[in-house]
């Protein structure tokens, strides 16, 4: 099977079932100083091996498009990076990004302070992935290689991050988490949009990833509740994080919000324009220009992809209630708005919440 690379990637540790793809891409990938099919199944059994595979198939029938693999030792911080292989179709998508943050994860979670590695000299591609996070050589390896070629030895320090370089632990794409792949219907370039359940799945996180939650529940033990704690458990930047969708059931915080904005919302329906049932709030904005500040207001105490502020038609108390729709709620006048929204949060143009 050859997947293209609209479908879904998952970053997963590696089985034995994978054995088959590995190999595939192996062979496919290196000409000389290739593991073989035994070398993969010794690495899946040694405790100090960490083998990540990105899989770009559909459940149950794995697709190996990309691997990781990592080497940890005893006595010493020092992790390495033995081999990192993407499938030629995949090349430029950002999986080397994503595979290398995790091995840099594994890394952090096993206590190494730094990773070393090695690579060939006329390799540009991945000489190139490494120098964009921060890595740095350190020796030259002439003659390194079965086939005679040279070779370099780079190093990266986890804890000491050059300010020109981009750690990949911090640069995972943002990821937008759904029921259904069908639930947006729109593409939001440079974000990955994955379902909850391929979500849930993975074993492990990346560092400082943004994750947007749009779940149809965030009720308290739903699969979208779980989500927001899952991510914050694996130091994701998740919207909106499980202790806010606590705070919206939380009455006593309901009312004080309400108490706080009704005199703003009164205020704003003293302008031209209609009085409105509801204010939908996507990631601080609205459309009516008239709400603007109470919708950053809003989303500074809610911080939630989509919030709906219930109005009462006439009533000195008239913001009447505080929810987060899910995006299914939207009608479809609503999604031009929201993508907008989505976009520009994502481009980091939305008002971080005051201190």
């Amino acid at each position: 099977m050859t997947s293209t690379p609209s479908l879904p990637v998952i970053i997963r540790n590696a089985t034995r079932s994978d054995l088959d793809g590995l190999c595939a891409l192996e062979s496919g990938s290196f000409t000389s100083d290739a593991i073989s099919r035994s070398g993969f199944s010794r690495f899946l059994r040694q405790a100090s091996a960490r083998l990540l595979v990105a899989d770009a198939g559909e459940s149950g029938k794995p697709d190996i498009v990309g691997y990781g693999l990592l080497l940890l030792r005893a006595n010493t911080t020092t992790a390495r990076i033995y081999s990192l292989a993407i499938s030629d179709n995949w090349r430029g998508k950002g999986l080397g990004t994503q595979l290398l943050a995790g091995l840099e994860n594994l890394a952090i979670d096993a206590g190494c302070v730094r990773i070393r590695l090695e690579v060939r000299i006329e390799n540009s591609n991945a000489r190139n992935l490494y120098d964009r996070h921060g890595y740095q050589q350190i020796a030259d390896l002439p003659g390194y290689y079965e086939d005679g070629a040279d070779g370099i030895r780079l190093q990266h320090d986890l804890y000491d991050i050059p300010t020109e370089r981009s750690p990949a632990v911090a640069t995972g794409a943002p990821l937008i988490l759904v029921d259904r792949l069908k639930d947006l219907p729109f593409q939001v370039p440079g974000a990955r949009i994955m379902r909850v359940r391929e979500y849930l799945a993975l074993d492990h996180g990346v560092r400082n990833r943004r994750v947007i939650n749009l779940c149809q529940s965030y009720e308290y033990l739903s699969r979208g509740y779980y989500c927001s704690l899952l991510a914050a458990a694996r130091s994701e930047r998740v919207i909106p994080e499980a202790d806010v969708l606590l705070d919206l059931n939380w009455k006593r915080l309901q009312k004080t919000a309400r108490a706080e904005m009704s005199p703003q919302i009164v205020e704003a329906l003293t302008k031209p324009g209609d009085h409105p049932t509801k204010i939908d709030v996507f990631f601080g904005r609205t459309v009516d220009k008239r709400f603007r500040d109470i919708a950053q207001r809003a989303f500074d105490q809610f911080r939630c992809p989509i919030l709906r502020l219930h109005l009462n038609p006439s009533d000195k108390k008239i913001l009447r209630e505080i929810e987060a729709p899910a995006l299914s709620q939207l009608g479809a006048e609503d999604l031009p708005a929201f993508e907008s929204a989505i976009r520009a949060y994502l481009r980091g143009r939305v008002r971080k919440p005051a201190a």
